[in-house]
């Protein structure tokens, strides 16, 4: 059984050098990785074929996708759940784009379409009686991701306010340039930049003095949480992580 995956992704419309399209992959460890144009230069499709066992599959029957039947009612639309660990190697879409991106000097921004489905393709007649026959379906079931984000002010946006910030420059600096970076983990790893450089301390006494801090105290975190998330951001930078 292969399982197939398609990742799309905006990237540079003439690279340079240029990528010979389509462009194929064999992945350490299993796998290909076939990468081409989608729709326009610029605009590109990542098709990842692994083997996966068929013991790793389940059918999800309360999947969240529906379509039209012909009586007018909405049908809900089964799908197959894939173990993680019945998946032939290691790599993933985004390692092959970071790849990509070093040997170009570009970098390319992943989104999910929903006309590219992931979907499972027989390799055998047991293969295809299993997915037509007792799932009745090929589609790969993906549950739905919400990111949950908070304002870090709550007061209203005024003149007076804007104008008390602006000696803070240093500050605000740091805090635009978090917000731009495109990943989550870049974004965690420069909001506590940004407290080494409020409180002039880093590693323990930073955590000592946040530990005290009033607002931090009133928002329940204790020490231990603290150390937690302190070991979250050397990994998130990778140079200070020893533990990998």
């Amino acid at each position: 059984m292969i399982l197939r995956r398609r990742v799309c992704a905006a990237g540079p419309p003439e690279p340079d050098p240029e990528i010979p399209l389509p462009f194929v992959v064999d992945l350490p460890g299993g796998g290909t990785a076939t990468l081409a144009h989608r729709k326009r230069p610029g605009d590109y499709l990542l098709t990842i074929d692994k083997s996966v066992a068929p013991t790793g599959l389940a059918l999800v029957e309360r999947t969240g996708s529906f379509r039209r039947g012909a009586d007018g009612e909405d049908v809900e639309l089964p799908k197959v759940h894939v173990t993680p660990d019945a998946v032939a190697g290691d790599y993933v879409a985004g390692d092959v784009f970071n790849a990509l991106a070093l040997l170009v000097s570009s970098p390319f921004s992943l989104y999910s379409s929903f006309d590219e489905p992931d979907e499972l393709v027989p390799e055998s007649v047991e293969d295809a009686k299993l997915l037509d026959e007792e799932f009745g379906t090929r589609e790969v079931y993906g549950p739905l991701n919400a990111i949950i984000q908070a304002r870090t002010f709550h007061e209203p946006v005024t003149p007076e306010l804007v104008a008390s910030l602006l000696p803070k420059r240093a500050g605000l600096h740091l805090y635009a340039e978090a917000l731009r970076l495109a990943t989550p983990s870049a974004r965690y790893r420069e909001f506590w930049r940004i407290l080494e450089s409020a409180f002039g301390a880093a590693d323990a006494p930073l955590l000592n003095l946040l530990a005290n801090f009033s607002p931090l105290r009133e928002m329940g975190f204790s020490r231990a949480e603290l150390k937690d998330l302190h070991t979250y951001r050397g990994r998130a930078s990778h140079a200070q992580s020893r533990s990998g």
